[in-house]
């Protein structure tokens, strides 16, 4: 699995309209990004499912928007585990964290998505 997480993980800051959110998606040709407070790091991740939900409204931000506590991986995983939770949460993100299951600020390896395994 470690040849296709991407390890650069775009991120934006909390208080980003979602309209430049979605501007910084398309800039990149990536589906999410990574929410990131000043003090803790990353605390979730905008997809563009969270975007179709919350564009409409006005003056939203990455932290309204946001998924909290998005779904994770181990980075020892092999391709098919990660395709599996995927499927079993119904998420297209997987968060490669140091300790797998555990969602913890600042200690993001990478990120895999649905299209990294295809």
């Amino acid at each position: 699995m470690r040849e296709v997480v991407t390890r650069v993980v775009v991120t934006v800051p909390e208080e980003t309209p979602l309209r430049d959110i979605a501007r910084t998606m398309v800039n990149h040709g990536i589906s999410g990004v990574a929410v990131n407070d000043a003090e803790e790091g990353t605390i979730g991740v905008v997809t563009k499912i969270d975007l179709v939900r919350h564009l409409g409204e006005g003056g939203k931000t990455g932290e309204d928007a946001m998924t909290e506590f998005p779904e994770t991986i181990h980075p020892t995983a092999d391709l098919m585990e990660a395709a599996e939770k995927m499927t079993r949460e119904g998420v297209h993100h997987l968060f490669v964290m140091p300790r797998g299951e555990i969602f913890e600020c600042n200690a993001c390896l990478g990120v895999i998505t649905s299209t990294d395994i295809v």
